[in-house]
């Protein structure tokens, strides 16, 4: 199982107890309805914890180049940008940069300042 999950599914658990807790503490639940759930909860929980102590961290899931394919896309993307016949790379390039983006540009005194987010 990943970490990740594992350990969201740990606070999931902790976060129901606390609730069990408070509605016990409320008096809207008695003791005796909420003790089977709850043992079950905390056993699960302590479960989860030990296999997180032994888990190993699971490697990179990135290719060895990723870094520099990234790199000269997004200076070809500051290149193009800087000339206006170089919008269309520019597109192009954020296209390969992202899967969603919103591009916007904005004239500024000195010059046009362009943001991309998504």
């Amino acid at each position: 199982m990943l970490i990740a999950s594992d350990t969201e599914a740990v606070a999931r658990i902790s976060t129901r107890i606390k609730k069990l807790l408070n509605l016990m503490l409320d008096d809207e639940i008695t003791v005796d309805e909420s003790k089977v759930e709850m043992k079950a909860l905390d056993g699960r929980r302590k479960d989860l914890e030990a296999q997180l102590k032994t888990a190993d961290e699971p490697p990179a899931l990135l290719h060895p180049e990723m870094a520099r394919i990234y790199r000269t896309k997004v200076t070809e993307l500051a290149e193009a940008l800087q000339q206006p016949e170089g919008r269309l790379e520019a597109t192009e390039a954020l296209r390969g940069l992202r899967r969603r983006y919103r591009a916007d540009s904005k004239r500024e005194q000195g010059g046009t300042r362009h943001r991309a987010a998504g």
